[in-house]
């Protein structure tokens, strides 16, 4: 079955790679579409609710944009971006043993679970997955300001969910 839509892999580097850095090399972007493709065969059998190629389009192009997050992250200087540092009632000292601060940490991801489901899915991407603006925009199918307005309204709704 994989060989059947190994050339669906090339069709999604084709449409992709215009949209990503130049450095990028078509192979490299191939091995991880073909990597993504056999993950997405196998969890497909036990799917099977879903029609099948805009399915696998869809595995593919996240595979191939989750590698490229990777490689960007290693090469990356500093820390990505705590979700805690936010809310500033969050910011808890040093000194604070640690099972405090995660329980504090699970108090503001609880009350992630009370935004709408397209902000919840942007702050996931970004703070728990590591994601890019870029890169969430890309899987949500907006452009980056759109991603900054929403990431921008949800801390906002954060911070009066977890003031009250």
């Amino acid at each position: 079955m994989a060989l059947t839509h190994a050339a669906l892999v090339r069709t999604v580097v084709r449409y992709m790679a215009p949209h990503l850095p130049r450095h990028c090399e078509t192979e490299d972007l191939v091995a991880c579409g073909m990597v993504a493709l056999l993950e997405a065969l196998e969890k497909y059998q036990s799917v099977r609710s879903a029609q099948i190629v805009p399915y696998l389009r869809y595995k593919i192009r996240l595979g191939i944009l989750g590698s490229l997050r990777s490689v960007a992250h290693n090469r990356r200087v500093g820390d990505p971006p705590k979700f805690e540092a936010l809310i500033p009632e969050y910011n808890v000292p040093v000194g604070v043993p640690k099972q405090e601060r995660e329980t504090l940490g699970r108090e503001a991801w609880d009350a992630v679970e009370q935004l709408p489901v397209r902000w919840r899915l942007v702050m996931r991407l970004y703070y728990q997955h590591e994601y890019t603006m870029q890169d969430c925009g890309h899987v949500l199918g907006v452009n980056v300001s759109r991603i900054s307005q929403i990431h921008a309204a949800a801390v906002r709704r954060l911070r009066g969910i977890l003031a009250a």
